[in-house]
């Protein structure tokens, strides 16, 4: 299941599912934490109008992480194609590598992972249980995940 993750510093929402980190937004003071955790790679769900995240790339890729920025959502939706491009990410690191999904309060994160477990064959309810137990408050956004996986 999920586990709630406390000890890095400047990032309060995290939680850790298999080999992903969960999360909201990380500070200035998480990455060398992120670092520690081996972490390979980080994909930030968030929209380039939402702040300059220059920075956290640099930070990212300064310390030999991978930096991905593909926003989650279309028109206020999670869009199809955007969680599609996440979970072949995801996937072509395999279940060792550890892989950090942030977005500002890990809600966005948690609704991509409703569509990833269930469109790897997890029934939706189950992904719907664990994406509560990884930030998910935003119901709308279960509506979402089931459009997709139907369509």
């Amino acid at each position: 299941m999920t586990t709630r993750v406390t000890d890095v510093p400047d990032l309060v929402q995290l939680w850790l599912y298999k080999n992903l980190f969960l999360g909201g937004q990380p500070g200035d003071r998480a990455w060398d934490s992120i670092k520690a955790k081996n972490i390979v790679a980080v994909i930030n769900l968030r929209a380039p109008s939402e702040a300059d995240f220059e920075k956290d790339k640099q930070r990212a890729e300064g310390i030999g992480i991978q930096y991905h920025q593909i926003p989650l959502l279309l028109d206020g939706k999670i869009s199809k194609e955007a969680a599609k491009e996440i979970s072949d990410i995801v996937s072509g690191h395999g279940s060792e590598e550890k892989i950090l999904i942030h977005c500002g309060s890990a809600n966005r994160v948690a609704g991509w992972l409703i569509v990833h477990l269930a469109k790897s064959g997890m029934d939706f309810n189950e992904a719907v249980e664990i994406a509560k137990l990884s930030g998910l408050s935003n119901p709308a956004f279960i509506e979402q995940a089931e459009t997709i996986i139907k369509g």
